[in-house]
């Protein structure tokens, strides 16, 4: 099973999010999960993205078992309102997200977001009936 290590989450969101983690695909072994100001995301969507904005979650993938995923809680909060949903609920869709990407998923081309957008629906109904 993969090992996660949260820094910056209340407890409540670590606790949602954590019903992910079952479900994560077998070659993660390790993957850290930051939450970050809007600002700190947007220097690091600078850095590594080339884009002068911030966004909700980032992955970077170190190898076929090891990532790190940073969430702006102030986007997921602004997000969680637009979508009518909780910020625990948010919490836990951005974190599918990270994961699909540190799977290996993308959504570059239709047919790669339709099989990633399955893989994150399949996994977050699973969360709702555990």
């Amino acid at each position: 099973m993969v090992k996660v290590e949260w820094s910056g989450f209340s407890k409540a969101l670590q606790l949602a999010m954590k019903k992910v983690v079952p479900f994560t695909p077998k070659q993660l072994r390790r993957i850290t999960v930051a939450a970050v100001s809007d600002a700190e995301m947007k220097v690091l969507n600078q850095q590594y993205r080339k884009k002068n904005k911030t966004t909700d979650v980032l992955t970077f993938v170190y190898d076929a078992h090891n990532a790190d995923i940073y969430m702006s809680l102030a986007v997921a909060k602004r997000q969680a309102k637009e979508r009518n949903v909780t910020l625990m609920q948010e919490c836990q869709r951005l974190f599918v997200h990270g994961i699909s990407h540190a799977a290996g998923m993308d959504h570059h081309t239709p047919s790669d977001f339709e099989a990633m957008r399955k893989f994150e629906f399949e996994v977050l109904i699973q969360c709702v009936t555990v």
